[in-house]
């Protein structure tokens, strides 16, 4: 298994296991994940998840040694990796409880989309956020586009996808991608305080409020990243093409 799932009591705590590959996104990965979170959509026992990858690193993002970057693979089996992919997000995202994601080390790419599907994110002090997806060649996909610009607006946005710089978490908090700082070593711990907090709360009305918030949120969001899959194959074609001019 590449996802450890435990309960305690009304919170969940949930950790990424490939800690040999930085928990880096591969395809199975992708569908633990996504099966964990429609496990706990129908699970009324459980009022708050707590989303980490242990206390060295959140994700490494996207697995560069999956089928989606292989030039022998077909379209139709890439179109099948980012399909997963961003249902595996969406599921995240709209599961009933209170999620909250703890990070340390880093969240890149895909783990930032990760951890931006949750509700509130908590990260040692010594973190950083890095969205290296432009500078290999490909768009940013599983429609995070929409989430960062609601997060953060759009020249910020822009701005952490072209440039791909690694942004500190004292820096994401102050643009509203971190919610809480906590000492190195600590946002798990940090994190379960939370949990435990909201898990306290009457259970309909924090799930009512998490989900009226999000409507708002979040509404044009489908309308708004409809075509990242085509993009991203539209980029691993440029890319293809310029390897073969070499």
């Amino acid at each position: 298994s590449l996802v450890s799932l435990v309960r305690r009591k009304k919170v969940a705590i949930v950790t990424l296991t490939r800690q040999e590959k930085r928990n880096a996104l591969s395809t199975a990965l992708i569908k633990e994940l996504h099966d964990v979170a429609l496990a706990l959509h129908g699970d009324r026992s459980i009022h708050t998840v707590v989303l980490n990858g242990g206390d060295k690193f959140f994700s490494a993002g996207a697995d560069l040694k999956d089928t989606l970057f292989s030039e022998e693979v077909s379209f139709e089996d890439k179109w099948e990796y980012t399909r997963i992919g961003g249902e595996m997000i969406s599921a995240w995202e709209k599961i009933p409880q209170i999620t909250v994601a703890a990070i340390e080390g880093f969240a890149v790419g895909g783990g930032l989309t990760l951890a931006l599907a949750c509700d509130f994110r908590v990260a040692g002090r010594s973190a950083f956020l890095y969205v290296p997806e432009v500078d290999l060649g490909s768009n940013y996909g599983w429609n995070t586009v929409p989430r960062l610009v609601s997060h953060i607006g759009p020249s910020r946005t822009k701005r952490l996808i072209m440039m791909a710089e690694r942004i500190s978490v004292v820096e994401a908090a102050g643009w509203g991608l971190i919610d809480t700082i906590a000492d190195d070593g600590h946002a798990i711990a940090e994190a379960s305080h939370m949990a435990e907090i909201i898990a306290q709360k009457p259970r309909m009305a924090t799930q009512i409020t998490k989900r009226a918030v999000n409507a708002v949120a979040n509404v044009l969001n489908e309308i708004g990243s409809h075509g990242d899959m085509e993009q991203a194959l539209a980029c691993l074609a440029e890319r293809a093409d310029n390897a073969r001019r070499l």
